[in-house]
């Protein structure tokens, strides 16, 4: 599993800098990319993952997250990683925009 979240202060953890406010994707406890944009973070997740044998991606969202932006995400993820298939849950939880749970 995978998460997006936000930056509360610049820092450089593994050789991967970080600033404040930039959005962070963690993939098994460990920061994998950071960027301004929250897709261009799970973009970042996904390509951290190998997904080649996976079936299926949930995609629990949270405050914050509009309809327009869930929906490139799921295009994305339909386009690049045709062999998943995708399963949208609203979660409205606060700290993480996302949670995705890959299968």
């Amino acid at each position: 599993s995978g998460s997006i979240t936000y930056s509360i202060r610049d820092t450089n953890i593994e050789g991967i800098d970080v600033h404040k406010d930039d959005f962070i994707a963690i993939l098994d406890g460990k920061i994998v990319s950071s960027n301004k944009k929250r897709i261009d973070a799970v973009k970042g997740l996904l390509k951290a993952k190998d997904i080649s044998n996976k079936d299926i991606v949930t995609i629990i969202y949270g405050d914050g997250v509009n309809q327009k932006e869930i929906n490139e995400v799921v295009k994305y993820i339909e386009k690049n990683y045709s062999n998943l298939e995708v399963e949208v849950i609203e979660g409205n939880q606060e700290v993480y925009s996302y949670i995705l749970v890959i299968e």
